[in-house]
């Protein structure tokens, strides 16, 4: 699921896109798209969707349309050439990776930052000598520029920071963790429920050591919640009061981090969200909006 501050996007189970934007909160499936596996979200404005075929298509939600390959090289070209600036360069560089994307067996994106696709079990990156691609028997990669964890299949987890060599020691002692998160701090949920991280702080949002009976974790800079197998939320965050309301749902499945919101799922499939300023969406409440794909009815 993808929730940025100007649309929310999740795949059905049919493997179609449902898109909620501004100018569309009573929402709408994307045309002509089907067959989709993932989707990511980057920039505000764009949708990555990786397809069953194992390439990637790039949305521009903004302008309700796909980005070409002419496009990227158009841009790229131009920047090369000196007649454009070099604002957008990375992430055209980003583009023309995804577009360039075959036949791939999995794949990820970290915002516009960076993205990975898999063949014959080898990890190709965005951009060369990225060592997490490295790392062995991975099922989830967590960062921001590029990976910075990896979730090992025998609970253990990885950690990248040549700089902060203490930190990587306290990582690599977890053990039995089924899921892992990131924001300003780095989370790891075990089996039994409760949540570590390395460095408990009110101030980045970490000070969940009490947590228990936790199902799933999600967080992002200065945000973090838990869902509980019971179907409440638990919040931290050191500057946002209305994201705590999100404490008052029930009957929660799934849930969803920002820097700006909190977005919920109910096991009715009804989703919810806090409210935030700076978020353009505003979902309609006596929409009845399609059920994600993911969530186990």
């Amino acid at each position: 699921m993808v929730f940025e501050k100007t649309f929310i996007a999740y795949i059905t189970g049919d493997s179609r896109v449902f898109l909620i934007t501004a100018d569309n909160e009573a929402g709408g499936y994307m045309p002509g798209v089907e067959d989709v596996r993932k989707i990511y979200g980057a920039a505000g404005n764009y949708l990555f969707l990786f397809m069953e075929n194992g390439s990637f298509q790039i949305y521009d939600v903004a302008d309700h349309s796909f980005v070409t390959e002419n496009e990227v090289e158009k841009q790229l070209r131009e920047v090369e050439e000196g007649s454009e600036t070099t604002g957008g360069y990375p992430q055209f560089l980003l583009f023309d990776f995804l577009l360039d994307v075959k036949n791939a067996e999995d794949a990820f994106c970290l915002g516009t930052d960076f993205a990975a696709a898999c063949y014959n079990g080898e990890w190709e990156g965005s951009y060369r000598g990225c060592e997490a691609l490295q790392w062995e028997h991975i099922v989830k990669f967590t960062g921001i520029y590029e990976p910075e964890m990896g979730l090992r299949e025998n609970g253990t987890v990885i950690f990248r920071d040549p700089a902060d060599q203490l930190l990587a020691d306290k990582i690599s002692q977890w053990m039995n963790v089924v899921d892992i998160a990131e924001g300003f701090a780095y989370f790891g949920l075990l089996e039994d429920g409760t949540v570590v991280t390395p460095r408990p702080s009110e101030g980045y949002a970490s000070d969940v050591t009490g947590w228990t009976d936790i199902c799933q974790i999600t967080a992002a800079p200065y945000v973090t919640a838990g869902l509980t197998n019971a179907g409440e939320v638990l919040v931290r965050s050191p500057h946002r009061e209305e994201i705590f309301q999100a404490q008052e749902w029930e009957n929660i499945c799934y849930v969803y981090a920002t820097t700006f919101s909190i977005l919920g799922i109910t096991a009715e499939g009804k989703i919810l969200m806090t409210p935030a300023d700076e978020c353009n969406i505003c979902l309609q409440q006596d929409t009845k909006y399609p059920v994600p794909g993911f969530l186990k009815r």
